[in-house]
């Protein structure tokens, strides 16, 4: 009786097939994932310039003016804003009856937020079309 040596494993070709419908499966899903993480970023921002906005309207209540830098109101950034978003309190005139200000979020050139818009949101609540793209 002859022993009969049954190869176990796979063949090359076996493997390389694997890989080539793995790879065309991630090149699928990255596209979607990025973009999953730049709604993320985005809503981070826009959920910081509406708590900005919150303390500016307390701040204005207590001195009768509104603040010009983020140290003012006693906030920063969390990483998950500050490391994709220039955020800054723009256009503030005190002065103006009402007084007014506008706080914008400008994405970091580099960042994975970088060729997305800019957000700005005023003292009116006023947003700007960057706020509504998806």
């Amino acid at each position: 009786m002859l022993n009969q040596h049954r190869n176990r494993g796979f063949s090359l070709l076996e493997i390389l097939i694997v890989l080539a419908i793995l790879s065309i499966l991630a090149s699928l899903a990255y596209p979607n994932y990025q973009q999953k993480i730049q709604r993320t970023h985005t809503a981070a921002a826009k959920q910081y310039l509406l708590e900005l906005s919150s303390l500016q309207n307390e701040f204005i209540f207590q001195h009768h003016r509104y603040a010009s830098s983020l140290e003012m109101l006693g906030t920063q950034p969390e990483a998950q804003v500050s490391d994709y978003y220039a955020v800054a309190i723009i256009d503030l005139d005190n002065k103006a009856r009402p007084p007014a200000y506008r706080l914008q979020a400008k994405p970091i050139e580099g960042s994975i937020q970088f060729n997305t818009a800019v957000l700005t949101l005023d003292h009116l609540g006023q947003t700007n079309e960057g706020w509504h793209e998806q």
